[in-house]
């Protein structure tokens, strides 16, 4: 044995039944300890016909710094815009608060939006700022006709 192992290192703990036994990095939320996870994809609005204001659930951010969100509008009607706004949310109050308010979209495009510290501002399409916690996209719109899109997310480490 050499002086960098420990003759526990070879033994299963008792009762285990031989499975292995894997130590994972955990953070504590305030309340209770979750595990790091590494950049994650989202599916934040599956592509759909929406005539009306749209936000996505609460999305939970568990230890990212930023995340990048994808629109990928499809029909645009007449000279009706979109403004999709990535927005935290007040843990005391629960209400929300623009973080980044994104270009209103006019025309069939996609628009990718940004938020990580330290990153290159861009006029409604890139914020230095922190991902807080609790967080959700919300899709302004400008009248009530038929707009088709989806959005996806990166969240970052």
């Amino acid at each position: 044995m050499d002086k960098f192992s420990d003759s526990r290192d070879a033994q299963p703990a008792a009762g285990f039944l031989g499975a292995e036994v894997m130590a994972l990095p955990l953070r504590f939320n305030g309340a209770t300890w979750d595990r790091l996870r590494n950049n994650v994809e989202l599916t934040l609005l599956a592509s759909a016909v929406r005539a009306a204001d749209n936000n996505t659930p609460d999305q939970v951010n568990y230890n990212h710094r930023g995340v990048i969100v994808v629109v990928d509008m499809t029909v645009v009607p007449g000279v009706d815009i979109v403004t999709p706004k990535i927005q935290g949310k007040d843990p005391v109050s629960g209400k929300y608060y623009d973080i980044l308010a994104g270009v209103g979209i006019v025309a069939v495009s996609t628009v990718v939006l940004r938020v990580f510290n330290g990153i290159t501002v861009t006029a409604n399409l890139a914020v230095s700022d922190l991902l807080p916690r609790t967080w959700r996209l919300f899709m302004d719109h400008s009248a009530a006709t038929n707009f088709t899109y989806s959005a996806g997310g990166i969240l970052l480490l």
